[in-house]
């Protein structure tokens, strides 16, 4: 009896990990797009967002992400003993679908990832600065700072929508 209630508290915390991981992901990137819609275009502090903010939104969303990919595994791994590998079609089917949103939502936290180290790139090093010292971002290229962040708003908007979206499906999942 022990070892069953073990088993299942270690699958209820590996299911709320999971919840949790998405929820941290879904909720930064809101957060993102949130603060980025209240800053104005080129304005100092949306190139202190740029610089400051959104590589830590990035980490943590890349971090949530981590957890929510080996949560997933295991929850699908503990699901199958538990039914010994015998799915559905339409657990299959939801499962197929949630993989796919998060490798749409990975794709898109890629390009977000990839876009906040260029503007903090060209922040800390912006052209025709001086060799060894960084410019204030004040000094920076207000527009593709701007540019940058407008599509990084993009990008995490498709995870807050993609990420609602498996939400909804893992409370189907959760059901079965």
């Amino acid at each position: 009896m022990r070892a069953t209630l073990v088993r299942v508290t270690a699958r209820t915390v590996i299911l709320w990990l999971h919840v949790l991981s998405g929820a941290v992901w879904i909720g930064a990137a809101a957060c993102f797009v949130i603060a980025a819609l209240a800053l104005a275009a080129g304005s100092d502090e949306q190139c202190d967002f740029a610089a400051r903010v959104a590589p830590r939104i990035v980490a943590l969303s890349v971090g949530a992400a981590g957890l929510l990919l080996v949560t997933g595994a295991l929850n699908f791994t503990l699901a199958g003993i538990a039914r010994r590998f015998h799915f559905s079609m339409a657990f299959g089917a939801i499962l197929a679908a949630k993989v796919v949103l998060f490798i749409a939502m990975a794709a898109a936290l890629a390009a977000a990832s990839r876009t906040s180290a260029a503007v903090r790139a060209a922040l800390e090093h912006p052209r025709g600065a001086s060799p060894g010292g960084a410019a204030p971002p004040g000094d920076a290229p207000r527009d593709a700072v701007a540019n940058a962040i407008n599509g990084m708003m993009k990008s995490e908007g498709a995870i807050v929508a993609l990420g609602g979206l498996a939400l909804v499906l893992g409370l189907w999942l959760a059901g079965t």
